[in-house]
């Protein structure tokens, strides 16, 4: 790994009293954030997309892959040692903010791999693709990693006033947005997707965004308790918060073992498509 690894860890006070589950949980969580940190600390990636289309189809395919790869690396990366971080500092309505961005995060991803899988799958041969089925893996992974639901342009270069009236002409009409870049799936599908072969994930993922949502679960999470009372505006006691932030951690374990998994198809993918020289 590279000379910029980073360990971020629990404080040694949350694992007090932890049950043997819990720490297996908070090494999991910690392991990844180490992992991440190891592929995030190699050299950065670079990609020129208005250059993309003159390179050849395996070249455009590779470059798309390896820029997949740093997107999620970063992400995982940064919201990891940001869960962790907003527990060692009592922030436990933060750490709900990125534990649904991490499930959400994995459920795109997992999808993605699944639809490439098909792909192959439906391919004349998989070893070697056609015009069109190249081009359909081309547009899948720039749906992958340029796809959103917010025109960007002319966020960088329209005036503010025409971006809300632009907002306000889709809102009246029930449309969508016309934009450059493709519109990106929606997270509550990939969420089912996973949810059909593990249905546990839907459990968790309503738990976190119950959790954030501005409404009683978010409530909890800014909340301590003395004697039979609510308290609200200590650092010191967030009791409630803590427990939740707790059960939040074990949601997340069967998350992360899911994301190694799909992140290794990732790196396998791309060194295929990236051969060492």
């Amino acid at each position: 790994m590279g000379s910029g690894f980073i360990m971020v860890t629990f404080n040694q006070a949350f694992r007090v009293d932890a049950s043997d589950w819990l720490v297996q949980c908070l090494d999991g969580l910690e392991g990844f954030g180490a992992l991440m940190d190891g592929f995030y600390a190699e050299r950065p990636l670079t990609i020129d997309f208005g250059r993309l289309h003159t390179k050849v189809p395996s070249e455009q395919f590779g470059e798309l892959l390896l820029f997949v790869k740093a997107i999620y690396t970063a992400k995982y990366r940064e919201l990891t040692f940001a869960a962790i971080d907003a527990v060692n500092n009592q922030n436990f309505l933060v750490f709900a903010l990125c534990g649904r961005a991490i499930i959400e995060t994995t459920a795109t991803l997992r999808y993605y791999d699944h639809k490439f899988q098909q792909q192959i799958r439906a391919a004349k041969d998989p070893d070697r693709f056609d015009e069109v089925e190249i081009k359909e893996i081309l547009d899948l992974f720039i749906k992958h990693s340029t796809g959103g639901r917010f025109d960007w342009v002319k966020f960088w270069y329209a005036p503010r006033t025409e971006m809300v009236e632009s907002v306000l002409d889709v809102s009246r009409q029930r449309g969508s947005a016309i934009q450059l870049n493709q519109a990106q799936v929606n997270v509550v599908t990939t969420v089912d997707k996973w949810a059909k072969k593990d249905p546990a994930v839907r459990l968790a993922y309503d738990f976190f965004c119950e959790l954030v949502h501005p409404n009683l679960g978010s409530s909890f999470m800014i909340m301590g308790s003395r004697e039979t009372e609510i308290q609200i505006g200590s650092d010191f006691n967030k009791e409630l918060a803590k427990s939740l932030t707790v059960e939040g951690i074990k949601f997340l374990a069967p998350t992360i073992r899911e994301a190694c998994d799909y992140f290794k198809n990732l790196i396998a993918w791309t060194a295929i498509a990236n051969p060492e020289p």
